[in-house]
């Protein structure tokens, strides 16, 4: 999400719980990983204090080169391939199956009694 949003803005000024949400997990997962990122050197979180107790939403910015440029890489496409759908059409006109009686198939062989027991 925090790379989505770099690569259309150059920052991502997105809540916890948003960035969450989207990636479908607890804030306090994305403040962990942030906070890991951080700590790695390849984010910078800005924090915009407006009074002593109030905090407005952090602004994080990417600066590790390799994320960089994964991001210029992989462009506005969001990193989904583009592909095409598969042609099912004469899958459903192929005959069915024959049941493996009807192939001839062998019954299993079952053990002797005295084996069967041990």
């Amino acid at each position: 999400m925090i790379a989505f949003e770099v690569s259309k803005r150059q920052l991502c000024d997105k809540s916890l719980r948003e960035i969450g949400d989207v990636a479908g997990v607890n804030s306090s997962t994305v403040k962990g990983a942030i906070r890991q990122a951080r700590a790695l050197g390849l984010l910078t979180v800005q924090e915009r204090r407006l009074s002593r107790y109030r905090n407005d939403i952090n602004v994080v910015r990417i600066v590790g080169k390799a994320w960089l440029a994964w991001i210029d890489l992989r462009g506005a496409r969001g990193g989904v391939q583009r592909r095409t759908g598969t042609d099912t059409s004469d899958l459903r006109e192929a005959p069915k199956r024959a049941s493996r009686a009807d192939r001839g198939a062998r019954t299993p062989k079952r053990l002797p009694k005295e084996r069967r027991q041990a």
